[in-house]
């Protein structure tokens, strides 16, 4: 220090300090400890100046960073004990965070990276000071340096890290100890250490430890270690290793997504992806991961295979759900059209106003998603667009049915039919492919492709009934339909399915050659082998081919284990005085409910039974609900009759009636297709027929609503129900975790109300509230919104101990850390309760058995019916596997005809359930698609590396503790894969090598794509890395594990490369082959291909293998 040119005091701009003063004696020091007021970002970026200086000389240095702008009730409540401190802290940590994503200077975030790496190879401790009361802040500013003579500089003043402080005219008084003594700087130095040790009166202080320090890291993108100098200079660097395997074709589907998939969902990736154009049917059951597998192919075409331009056709209550998924998941920007602005809205939030295809030049955004329910009202504009892949979800809506009319298909697949002769790639979702009638699934296989034979549904049936009478005895009829089949299968594609075996091919062909002598000669020689071609058309079926379909029940077959389900209903008891409420909502719904409407379009067919059935739903989900609807109604009629009274008037498709709301999610039926978009102008006596039907309606809503009123301002206290459900959540809360579910927002609140004024309300940890438009947490800290991944982690983290949801919940959400669902309302569809119940009965449920308590009010038709259900499990899963709609039918059509009593509808469950399970199509439709199942190259060996590797790397550091719960298990938020951050942290970590680096580590390419990595021991001998041991060559570059022969391909040369690669590629399990198949589409695109030449890059040794 003594040799410095620097004097004790300064006045002048904070920049000059640093510059003068502070970064010339930081190039001495071995100790820097600092005291600072403001904590900030700029204050990390301000400190990060002049380290470099310290680490070069082998210092440390200690930093205390006060949180400035505490509020007030904060500190109160923390003093009080009604707030933790580390909350507090935790606070500010996030706060930190987040200014991160703000900044754009790259040299900001450069410092802020480099002094994270110093807190992570513990050069830097850093603690967070805040005040122990609310009458002050911590304000303090200080430093003290030290040489290695045992100099000390000891500082205080005005200046600290913000950046307003660099410019501002700031003073310091430093005492140089050999000017002073020890005197003048031991006072600042005691006072620090008392600080430093949690000593002081008015200051705690708490630590930001790796932890911290890698978050900081992952904020600014996970740069590498910039300090790192590798003891083996020659060594493999691990990050480059990681980011070669993510940019390469043969690493998918593990470098597609944040997301870590279960081997049924890479078996569909490289499934759905076999064939060129795309065209495929995903049809896992309910809650088997159907978005996440559409969302992986989407990503791969879109990476690989350079597929831009891709529109989305969803329900309009699911377009955010997948616009959220596709960002978190796969970082893919899609924009949302919102219809009502005549906008297209990004992930972020960016707005860009436009015509939906684009006009005047301007150009629309080329990853789209669109309600599937808008589209249909407007196919003209929707039918502009040429996308090269459409993906449609809820594909059952796209129907053909036969009628005794005929022929009949919704306006959904119209639309779809149209866009299919004009997009290359298309890919269908569903659960339940298989509908009452073949036609439907029928119609779902047309809109892939199918061939000329195949497209009449006489033939299609006839294979249904060949597939399920195994043992009926062939005719010569039947002989020939099959072979016309099985030709027309063979010569769409140019290529012959895998799995077919070398006799199966030869009786093909033989087959092929008959046929062409004369169809009668085809026709004998299949009779002959008539079970040898039956299965052969089951393998070459369409509906093998097209679909891609997993269950509960076949996956169990290969070591799945899905929790037991504990059903329970409890018995609910009904005053007298709601009974009387009850029978009023059936004679108001029986007689005068939608009669308005029907005036208001009498020259148009109004859907009242379904409208009826609807708003009885809602109604009967709870008083709360019941009370809210009725006034909500009441206004509508009101306001219907006030424009009347003023003019008659043209009523247009969305003013038709308050039941179609977004959480109803009424308008994914196709009723809407058989309306007029323009309602009839209503002439006099019209208009005076809609003002008694309306004057008739308030009456009955006004005598309901008295009911109601006699009970008093607090419904959700008398409702039975309710008390029913506080009952059974107080006892599950014993066990764990509750989600309370209801399809309507009303009874939500309602519920909370009543939740929020018992003691349970208090005496849990926190609880969560979601529904499609509205998510937050509470916890002691108070009410903050939160995001689907927060409600997430929350549950994981034990903050939270109830979430209340609302159907929204059911998609996409992985709640498994709860083990109890509460139902106060049961969806009609059993399809939709199973994905309730599928947020907490899922892969990766700890418990053995979940509870779903499902809550009706006494007497009610869907009680009466599910308790049947409920009794036979394969009814049950029949009903929600493959006919959902059978059992929300026949509950409608009890309503129906409760509230219609002079229309007697008839509907007889269990003989329909009886008759759909012994049907040809159910029984041919099964073993179509449980054919060929076969096991998947396990990728868990592969993920049990990395948590190996990371935990080898990090062990011996804090930052482990930011990656302890890393697991090899797909399916939750602590699943590691081939994009974890934690394999970047691992990447970047200090190592040591002691072992011998005996091998050369090659990257291989053909052109300019990355393909593989080779080992080498020799010169001009490769061997190629297996992909799935990628987590083997990481532990090796570590030097903790040895590649073996196992891990590694056969020997070649390098005159034999280019094919070894070729095939190489086309043997991995894992990589979608895509063999070319004709399709509808004339115009289809060429298959792809990597092309170029074949070359290898060194990128340094590794250590020998066994």
């Amino acid at each position: 220090f003594k040799d410095l040119a620097i004097t004790s005091f300064y006045s002048t701009t904070g920049d000059e300090i640093a510059t003068k003063f502070i970064e010339p004696v930081l190039g001495k020091s071995v100790a820097f400890d600092r005291l600072t007021g403001y904590f900030s970002i700029h204050s990390i970026v301000s400190v990060a100046r002049g380290l470099q200086g310290l680490y070069a000389n082998n210092g440390k240095m200690r930093l205390v960073i006060g949180i400035h702008d505490v509020p007030a009730e904060l500190i109160s409540a923390m003093s009080l004990g009604q707030l933790l401190p580390e909350d507090l802290v935790t606070k500010y940590k996030n706060r930190l965070l987040s200014e991160i994503e703000l900044l754009r200077d790259e040299a900001q975030k450069s410092a802020i990276s480099g002094l994270a790496w110093l807190m992570r190879l513990g050069i830097l401790e850093v603690k967070v000071a805040a005040p122990r009361t609310s009458r002050g802040i911590y304000h303090q500013k200080r430093m003290i340096f030290r040489d290695k003579l045992g100099n000390v500089i000891a500082g205080t003043g005005s200046l600290n890290e913000t950046m307003g402080s660099r410019e501002n005219v700031e003073e310091m008084q430093f005492n140089l100890s050999w000017q002073t003594g020890f005197s003048g700087v031991d006072l600042l130095v005691q006072s620090f250490e008392e600080i430093w040790a949690n000593e002081a009166v008015e200051v705690s202080v708490f630590d930001l430890d790796e932890e911290f320090a890698t978050k900081l890291l992952l904020k600014t993108g996970n740069p590498p270690n910039p300090y790192l100098v590798s003891e083996a200079t020659d060594a493999v660097e691990a990050s480059k290793v990681l980011e070669l395997a993510r940019s390469g074709i043969a690493f998918t589907p593990f470098n597609l997504s944040s997301a870590v998939l279960y081997p049924h969902q890479e078996r569909v990736f490289a499934e759905a992806l076999s064939r060129w154009p795309v065209r495929v049917l995903m049809a896992d059951e309910v809650g088997l991961g159907k978005t996440l597998e559409a969302g992986t192919a989407i990503s791969y075409l879109h990476k690989f295979h350079q597929i831009r331009d891709i529109t989305i056709l969803v329900p309009a209550g699911l377009i955010r759900q997948w616009q959220e998924e596709l960002w978190k998941h796969f970082e893919l920007d899609f924009w949302r059209w919102d219809s009502g602005n005549s906008a297209y809205v990004s992930s972020l939030g960016e707005s860009i106003g436009n015509s939906f295809a684009g006009s005047n030049g301007i150009k629309t955004p080329r990853l789209k998603i669109v309600s599937a329910q808008w589209a249909r009202m407007k196919p003209h504009e929707f039918t502009k667009l040429r996308p090269e892949l459409l993906v449609v979800d809820e594909a059952h809506a796209a129907r053909v049915s036969e009628t005794k009319y005929g022929t009949s298909s919704t306006q959904l697949w119209k639309l779809v039919n149209e866009m299919s002769t004009k997009v290359p790639h298309l890919i269908l979702l569903t659960a339940t492919p298989m509908q009452v009638h073949p036609s439907e699934y029928h119609g779902l296989l047309a809109l892939l492709g199918l061939p000329e034979e195949w497209r009449d549904f006489q033939n299609y049936e006839e294979s249904l009934r060949i597939i399920a009478g195994s043992n009926e005895k062939p005719t010569l009829q039947r002989s020939s339909t099959l072979a016309n089949l099985i030709v027309s299968s063979v010569e769409s594609n140019d290529w012959m399915p895998a799995y077919l075996s070398q006799e199966e091919m030869l009786q093909i062909m033989n087959l092929r050659e008959k046929s062409n002598q004369s169809p009668l000669e085809g026709a004998k020689y299949v009779m002959a082998a008539f079970q040898s071609f039956r299965t052969i058309l089951i393998k070459l079926h369409p509906g093998h081919f097209f679909t891609c379909r997993n269950t509960k029940s076949g996956l169990q077959q290969f070591g799945y284990v899905f929790p037991n389900r504990q059903f329970s209903s409890p018995e609910i008891v009904m005053p007298q005085n709601l009974n009387r409420f009850e029978s009023g909502i059936e004679n108001y719904l029986s007689g005068f409910y939608g009669k308005t409407e029907e005036a208001l379009v009498p020259k148009s067919r109004f859907p009242i039974a379904f409208a009826k059935s609807s708003y009885y739903q809602r109604l009967v989900s709870s008083l709360y609900a019941a009370n809210q609807s009725l006034h909500r109604r009441r206004a509508k009629i009101l306001a219907i009759s006030d424009s009347i009274n003023s003019s008659g008037f043209d009523l247009g498709l969305a003013q038709l009636s308050d039941i179609v709301q977004e959480e109803d999610s009424v308008l994914e039926s196709s009723f809407y297709d058989d309306l007029d978009s323009k309602l009839s102008l209503l002439n006099d006596s019209e208009i005076e027929r809609v003002q008694v039907n309306a004057r008739q309606e308030l009456l009955h809503i006004n005598e309901l609503l008295a009911i109601l009123n006699a009970e008093g301002e607090d419904l959700p206290s008398i409702d039975p129900k309710f008390s029913a459900v506080m009952k059974e959540l107080e006892l599950l809360l014993k066990q764990g975790p509750v989600l309370v579910f209801s399809r309507y927002t009303d009874t939500l609140k309602g519920f909370l109300s009543l939740f929020e004024k018992s003691s349970m309300a208090a005496e849990v940890n926190g609880y969560s509230f979601y529904t499609g438009g509205e998510v937050w947490i509470k916890t002691a800290a108070g009410v903050s919104e939160a995001t689907k991944t927060d409600v997430t982690d929350a549950l994981d983290e034990q903050q939270i101990s109830v979430v209340f949801c609302s159907d929204a919940a059911s998609e996409g959400l992985n709640l498994q850390s709860a083990q109890s669902i509460i139902n106060i309302d049961v969806p009609w569809n059993p399809a939709r309760l199973e994905q309730r119940i599928g947020r907490i009965a899922r892969l990766g449920q700890k418990a053995e058995t979940v509870n779903i308590v499902n809550v009706w009010y006494p007497n009610s038709i869907e009680a009466k019916m599910y308790s049947k259900l409920l009794e036979r499990k394969d009814d049950y899963e029949l009903a929600v596997g493959e006919f959902p709609d059978i059992f929300s039918d026949s509950i409608r059509n009890e309503v129906t005809e409760l509230l219609n009593p002079g229309n007697p509808v008839t509907s007889n469950l269990a003989a329909d359930l009886v008759n759909l399970r012994q049907d040809f199509q159910t029984i041919a439709l099964k073993e179509i698609w449980e054919s060929e199942v076969v096991d998947y190259p396990a990728s868990r060996e592969m993920r049990q590396d990395f948590v190996e590797y990371t935990h080898s790397m990090l062990g011996k550091s804090n930052s482990i503790d930011a990656f302890s719960a890393i697991s090899s298990v797909p399916g939750n938020r602590n699943s590691i894969g081939l994009n974890h951050e934690a394999l970047d942290v691992a990447a970047n970590y200090p190592i040591s090598i002691e072992v011998a680096l005996k091998q050369d580590l090659f990257a291989s390419y053909i052109g300019d794509k990355f393909i593989a990595f080779a080992v080498s021991n020799n010169p001009d001998v490769y061997r190629l890395l297996k992909p799935l041991s990628i987590g083997k060559l990481l532990r090796t570059i570590a030097g903790n594990d040895c590649l073996t022969v196992e891990d590694l391909g056969s020997e070649f040369s390098t005159s034999a490369a280019d094919l070894h690669l070729r095939q190489f590629i086309q043997n991995l399990p894992n990589v979608p082959h895509h063999l070319l198949a004709k399709t509808i589409f004339e115009n289809a695109p060429s298959a792809p291909e990597i092309t170029g030449q074949v070359s290898f890059i060194n990128l340094g040794k590794i250590g020998g293998s066994n």
